[in-house]
């Protein structure tokens, strides 16, 4: 005779049984899974998190991390490519970089704001004023009434400002619009959406090919704002400090070898981070970067003293 209520027993047991077994195999994928995670997780928290820009004062940064002189020095390094100084701020703020290229104006606005940073160095950042071809500008002066694309509170807010005002020009007649991407920047200046822009380089070269004028050239006047910065608070430990040590031998190791090699030598780093043509690379003029070395005092005041009056 068939016992169903006996058979319901074995059932349950066989069923409690199977229920047991995919739980204890869930647990041991979820436990191999989790495995996997931490291991990418340490390698990732324990390495340098460097946030960078397309333009040509990261290049000694482009050459050490291609050229695995970062590796030559042991130094975990984990690039951050962003488009804008804007995007590399956040980074910075958040702390998902410890290191980050910057300029001197948006870094100490970032420090008045009670974000720990410190300056590591000073780079060979260069920006010009750039006009669409058919926007018949030629001077400064021709700015009136007209729309340049800028940062703000960055060394591009201060350069338009100090051109504007070097031509006594009415700072209320000059349209400043902030376009953080530098791509964007570069796209709207060549398709006649904007009168002028303040671009590094190599993009104020790629425009320039694309019959843009220079209208400006920043290059000599005394303010140099480019900043190489570092989170304080996440590497004041030793094993952050030995990385910054790495980081600081590995970039002037590179820094020789673009000075000795030059600019186009190292035109296929230049084409993937900077996104610039082969032609642009070759129009570039020489160069000669320097190593890691102080931001100077007076630069920061005059950063300081700027950001009082806005």
């Amino acid at each position: 005779m068939f016992d169903l209520k006996k058979h319901k027993i074995h059932l349950t047991i066989i069923g409690g049984s199977l229920i047991i077994l995919t739980i204890l195999l869930l647990c041991l994928i979820g436990n191999n899974e989790e495995d996997k995670l931490t291991e990418e997780q340490k390698f990732n928290r324990n390495a340098l998190h460097c946030a960078t820009l397309p333009t040509l004062d990261c290049l000694p940064i482009f050459v050490a991390y291609e050229d695995s002189i970062f590796s030559a020095q042991q130094l975990d390094i984990i690039l951050m490519p962003f488009q804008s100084g804007m995007d590399c701020d956040t980074a910075l703020v958040g702390g998902s970089a410890q290191i980050g290229v910057s300029d001197v104006v948006r870094a100490q606005r970032l420090i008045r704001k009670r974000v720990p940073l410190d300056f590591l160095s000073a780079t060979n950042q260069r920006y010009s004023l750039m006009t669409n071809g058919k926007a018949r500008i030629r001077t400064i002066k021709d700015f009136d009434d007209k729309l340049i694309a800028i940062t703000r509170f960055s060394a591009t807010d201060f350069l338009a400002e100090y051109a504007i005002d070097s031509v006594k020009l009415n700072r209320q007649k000059v349209y400043r619009a902030q376009i953080n991407d530098l791509d964007i920047r570069v796209k709207m200046l060549v398709n006649k959406e904007l009168d002028g822009a303040l671009l590094p380089e190599p993009q104020a070269t790629e425009v320039q090919n694309m019959k843009s004028i220079r209208c400006a050239d920043f290059h000599e006047i005394p303010y140099h704002f480019g900043a190489i910065v570092l989170r304080s608070d996440l590497t004041k430990d030793s094993k952050r400090k030995e990385q910054i040590k790495k980081f600081r031998r590995a970039y002037d190791m590179a820094v020789d070898s673009i000075n000795k090699y030059g600019l186009q030598h190292y035109g296929k780093y230049i084409n993937k981070y900077c996104h610039v043509k082969t032609s642009t690379i070759d129009s570039l003029k020489a160069q000669t970067f320097t190593h890691i070395k102080p931001i100077n005092v007076t630069y920061i005041k005059l950063a300081q003293n700027w950001l009082n009056k806005h």
